[in-house]
């Protein structure tokens, strides 16, 4: 019995033990968050307040807004803030922002807010002195108090109810004008300036005091479409945004010529889509230092500009000027680059230049003069590495392939050609034949000959019958 419970006792710890391993290794999993709070709900005028935002489990920026306006970046830690209310009312901050989870290293969207009530200090009188209560007459009576200060009770400050105002009582630029005229219940507005405008300030009040507002103060401008967002607010912490589009003309400040083109170089170039293996980079252009693309890989350096029907492209620029369009295509699984065929290069015996359009693209290209290859045509364009190539496109099978500058045979060539070949073989091997069996006949025909004479001496040696008679 006591072996028995031996045995029990040591199953026991063993489950516990394997049961203590276990838990060893068993966390908790907590997903990226962030927070705000305030270091007090009420205070007084003059008084400070601390904000603290905070994230856990992740990283990446939030953006403050409301009393303090900041972009911070948290990385499982926090940012404090510290702010006076100057005024009685409520200083609120919101944030929002994108944190990265640190165990899933997925991104979490997050956003929050936190507000701090500013009341006036309540007065009170003191100090031994006597208060007249409202309404006139003395705090002594008879003198029974006689060395005592009598003080009016103070209460408790009551929290007034928070203003939900969100608008502005005014909006302006210092270039340009709004359209539309500002009204407070129209939120998006647009201003347009000339190619030469590179900056704007933006003004904007609150209809509401204890509102805040961000966005406003002098603002960089690009060619084309600026958008700025103003944001108010409210004391409860609600907000709305107003929309100031700032459009500059986009017409090129820098020109060149090519081709008896006038070129303009496009300054807008956010969204161009750069060709693979081009980085950026600036070349001289009119003497001015102008934005450009350069390929070490290809040995090329590219620019971007615009011609006078607006129609914009990549071009070469080579030797301080400009030698050719560069326009990338995708053909075939090939990633090609459109380019100028050269003038002493378009004139090719049996072939006619022009246009050649394969998958809606235009290419300079050549067609055959020979009706027979109608349905083939060659184009000239460059490659990934910078190599010119001539390729020949087939129509009718829609196929590409490199063309090595001899011309191309139709089937129907090439079954003409296969029959005289045939023909001529078999005449080949007829002569062929012949001549052998002639050979062989003439070789049979000596080899006769030369045994006839044999024998013709054979005889004359051995022949006897005239001698015995």
């Amino acid at each position: 019995m006591k072996k028995k419970n031996k045995i029990i006792m040591s199953a026991l710890c063993t489950i516990a033990m394997v049961v203590c391993m276990m838990t060893g290794f068993i966390r908790d999993v907590y997903a990226a968050s962030a927070s705000i709070s305030a270091s007090a709900g009420t205070i007084y005028v003059g008084e400070t307040v601390t904000f603290t935002v905070s994230a856990s489990n992740g990283a990446g920026y939030v953006t403050l807004s409301g009393a303090v306006n900041d972009k911070v970046w948290l990385d499982n830690s926090s940012q404090s803030f510290t702010v006076t209310g100057s005024s009685a009312g409520t200083l609120s901050v919101s944030f929002s922002g994108v944190i990265a989870d640190y165990d899933t290293g997925e991104d979490q969207s997050v956003s929050g807010g936190a507000s701090v009530s500013v009341v006036n200090r309540p007065s009170n009188n003191g100090g031994g002195s006597t208060n007249t209560p409202s309404g006139g007459g003395s705090s002594n009576s008879g003198g029974s108090n006689s060395g005592n200060t009598t003080n009016t009770p103070t209460d408790t400050p009551t929290e007034e109810p928070k203003s939900s105002n969100n608008n502005l009582s005014g909006l302006s630029v210092s270039t340009g004008t709004l359209s539309p005229e500002f009204n407070v219940d129209t939120t998006e507005y647009t201003v347009t300036l000339p190619a030469d405008a590179t900056t704007i300030s933006i003004d904007a009040s609150a209809a509401d005091e204890k509102a805040t507002v961000s966005g406003t103060g002098e603002q960089s401008l690009k060619a084309g479409l600026n958008e700025f967002i103003i944001n108010v607010t409210a004391e409860n912490g609600d907000a709305k945004n107003y929309y100031v589009r700032v459009n500059v003309d986009e017409t090129p400040l820098v020109y060149t010529t090519f081709k008896d083109q006038k070129l303009g170089v496009v300054r807008n170039t956010d969204e161009i889509g750069i060709p693979n293996s081009f980085e950026e980079t600036t070349v001289t252009l009119d003497g001015q230092e102008v934005k450009a693309w350069n390929s070490t890989q290809m040995n090329k350096t590219i620019v971007f500009l615009v011609n006078d029907a607006g129609e914009k492209n990549f071009y070469l620029f080579e030797n301080n000027q400009v030698t050719s369009i560069f326009k990338p295509v995708g053909l075939f699984g090939r990633n090609l680059y459109i380019i100028d065929v050269p003038t002493e290069k378009q004139k090719m015996k049996g072939f006619t230049f022009g246009e050649v359009v394969i998958k809606d693209e235009k290419f300079g290209g050549w067609t055959f003069d020979d009706e027979a290859f109608a349905n083939y045509s060659v184009i000239y364009v460059m490659d990934e590495l910078g190599n010119i190539k001539y390729y020949q496109y087939e129509k009718t099978e829609d196929t590409l392939q490199l063309y090595s500058l001899a011309a191309p045979t139709t089937q129907e060539a090439v079954d003409k050609t296969n029959e005289k070949v045939n023909t001529q073989q078999m005449i080949i091997y007829a002569l062929i034949a012949a001549t052998l069996v002639g050979g062989g006949l003439a070789a049979y025909a000596f080899y006769r000959l030369v045994q006839s004479k044999k024998n013709d001496g054979y005889n004359k040696k051995f022949d006897y019958t005239n001698d015995d008679e």
